[in-house]
């Protein structure tokens, strides 16, 4: 057998074992993604509850009934704006039923994790196997189980902000286009919670 046939045995066998390794990491991202959609949308409900209710419904009803305009009122020293600002016409033109929001945040850890594997393609494509226990944090039912359908929200939008951040000024040239998206993702997820704020810091770190 020659050199070059070796060789050539030696890369399909390598091709195959990448793929096989692909396929693995996909089915097993896909069984966490699609148990976690299954869980919300049997467990989920069609009211603001808890936080929800005194967060988010409270200030709309008093805005509503005495014109109160309470959108940039704090909580505790959480300034939840971009949530508010998806789910106050959500209320609005879908009767308070908040069912809808629990997809929404299926697709915010979804768009989460394909940061993930953005930031780990442009460092070391050898790291694409930890995409699985992150999804395995990322879409843990128990991040939903308190049935918050907007309060969950601020976590969720803050987790993609810093994700999304880290990306953009992780890239290896950055110009005014990348900074302007870690500086809008920053924005995004420092008006969401108030630890959403560690994005400038993971922003820093990655310039």
């Amino acid at each position: 057998m020659s050199k070059n046939s070796s060789l050539n045995i030696q890369d399909t066998k390598f091709d195959k074992n990448q793929l096989r390794n692909k396929l693995v990491i996909f089915v097993s991202i896909a069984v966490l993604a699609i148990h976690n959609l299954i869980f919300l949308n049997n467990f989920k409900i069609n009211l603001p509850f808890a936080a929800d209710w005194n967060d988010v419904f409270n200030p709309v009803f008093f805005f509503i009934t005495e014109g109160n305009f309470t959108f940039f009122e704090n909580k505790v020293s959480h300034v939840i704006a971009f949530p508010k600002l998806l789910s106050y016409p959500n209320f609005l033109f879908n009767s308070f039923d908040v069912g809808n929001l629990y997809y929404f945040q299926w697709i915010i850890m979804s768009l989460t994790i394909l940061v993930f594997y953005l930031i780990i393609k442009q460092t070391d494509k050898k790291l694409f196997w930890t995409l699985i226990p992150i999804s395995a944090f990322v879409y843990n039912p128990l991040t939903t189980s308190a049935y918050w359908s907007l309060a969950i929200l601020g976590w969720i939008f803050q987790m993609l902000g810093i994700t999304a951040t880290i990306y953009f000024l992780n890239k290896k040239s950055i110009n005014l286009q990348t900074f302007g998206g870690g500086i809008s993702t920053a924005i995004f997820s420092t008006f969401s919670i108030l630890i959403g704020a560690v994005s400038w810091f993971s922003g820093i770190l990655c310039g």
